[in-house]
């Protein structure tokens, strides 16, 4: 049973926009940085599910490894962390870079699998590594017993 989805993005804007057009269903978002988190300012509670997509392909190592642990934390027993990343073989960064501006932080499968480096091992039931279809993100999985 689906109790709810809750996003974060800390713009005011996108966070209302989202609100407005999902104020009758179990869609709700809210304002909130990556920096709250890891402070412990913005306690969202616990959840089943964290999909973190589009954010740690601009997290620099040490921040991506504390919030992976942070996210871990923040899950029940059973639960899934699901994290994205643009991998650095991306055909398409040299088009990115130049003509979009849009420079990430690209991690390959093992550079990705180091982000759980903070978390005790014995607290982990499993972690997977995939790859979308294409070949142009990894994904890492860590489930909690």
């Amino acid at each position: 049973m689906l109790g709810e989805w809750i996003g974060i993005d800390q713009d005011p804007h996108s966070v209302a926009l989202v609100n407005g057009n999902h104020r009758h269903n179990c869609v709700r978002a809210e304002v909130g940085s990556v920096r709250a988190l890891l402070t412990g300012k913005h306690d969202l509670g616990k959840f089943d599910l964290i999909y973190a997509a589009g954010l740690y392909d601009y997290l620099e190592d040490r921040t991506a490894t504390r919030l992976t642990t942070r996210l871990f934390e923040m899950l029940r027993p059973g639960g899934s962390v699901l994290i994205a990343n643009f991998l650095p073989t991306l055909r398409d960064i040299g088009y990115m870079e130049s003509f979009m501006a849009w420079h990430l932080i690209y991690r390959d499968e093992r550079q990705i699998r180091n982000l759980i480096g903070g978390i005790d091992s014995a607290a982990v039931a499993r972690t997977e590594t995939f790859f979308d279809e294409p070949g142009n993100i990894v994904f890492l999985q860590v489930d909690k017993p």
